[in-house]
């Protein structure tokens, strides 16, 4: 990741050069190079702002990778802020029934371990997550059991009703 970084130049398309600065900033977060990871993401979501808009899916894209890595250094709400944020630019973009959507919900929804005294719903964006995506792919794919994994587990958190730890056990076997 970071020798493509050393290869970005001013006469790349912009989009290339903020894949590049997202992914990279993953990377390292994943390796635990925090410094590094906040320098990349903050150059994407700069880049993407200035040259797309505020409006535009790449910023989105931008904005999930910062929530990501906000995660990871521990500041959950600016986490939770810029996940919602992300929904809201993907929502706008690309209405309410796409994938990128479906996507955006499942990041909020994997938010509660951290965020449970203020934020409250997780379950509704894993629903919403899980609904949009069993209309657009195949029931094994990927995306459907990590859907059905992200409710199963806020469902074990938070109950104790017999017939919601069974619906979450029924997840949690098909995510399997």
């Amino acid at each position: 990741a970071m020798e493509s970084v050393k290869l970005l130049t001013p006469s790349l398309p912009p989009k290339l050069t903020v894949d590049v600065l997202r992914h990279a900033s993953k990377a390292c977060v994943r390796e635990k190079e925090f410094a590094k990871a906040e320098i990349l993401v903050k150059q994407a979501l700069g880049i993407s702002k200035t040259v797309f808009g505020d409006t535009h899916a790449k910023y989105a894209d931008s904005l999930i990778d910062y929530g990501f890595y906000l995660v990871y250094v521990g500041h959950f709400t600016a986490s939770l802020q810029a996940y919602q944020k992300a929904l809201y630019v993907r929502k706008t973009c690309f209405g309410g029934d796409n994938l990128q959507v479906a996507l955006a919900h499942m990041a909020l929804a994997s938010l509660p371990n951290y965020l449970s005294r203020v934020f409250n719903d997780p379950d509704r964006h894993a629903e919403k997550s899980l609904s949009i995506m069993e209309k657009f792919l195949p029931s094994n794919h990927l995306f459907v059991a990590n859907s059905k994994r992200v409710l199963a587990n806020i469902l074990n958190r938070r109950t104790h009703d017999e017939a919601q730890l069974k619906k979450a056990e029924e997840l949690h076997k098909f995510a399997l």
